[in-house]
């Protein structure tokens, strides 16, 4: 591993892509590249309630760097 650690999120956007793409297939593979610590679906990832879940992470899943600052969430 590089130290970089990727969260993924992948949307189903109520049908709009999950109609066309297998959602849970894509988690299941990018979930097996090694720098990825999150990998997970929702069905509005725009949706308040899913960005509070990817905020209420803790920070030491997420890489920090120059831009990574505390008050954008993750912990």
């Amino acid at each position: 591993m590089t130290g970089r650690r990727i969260g993924v999120y992948i949307c189903h956007c109520g049908g709009n892509i999950s109609d066309y793409v297998d959602v849970a297939e894509v988690v299941r593979r990018v979930a097996d590249t090694p720098e990825v610590v999150v990998a997970r679906r929702a069905m509005f990832t725009c949706s308040d309630a899913t960005q509070q879940e990817i905020m209420a992470l803790p920070a030491s899943v997420w890489v920090r760097s120059r831009e990574w600052r505390p008050e954008l969430g993750a912990g």
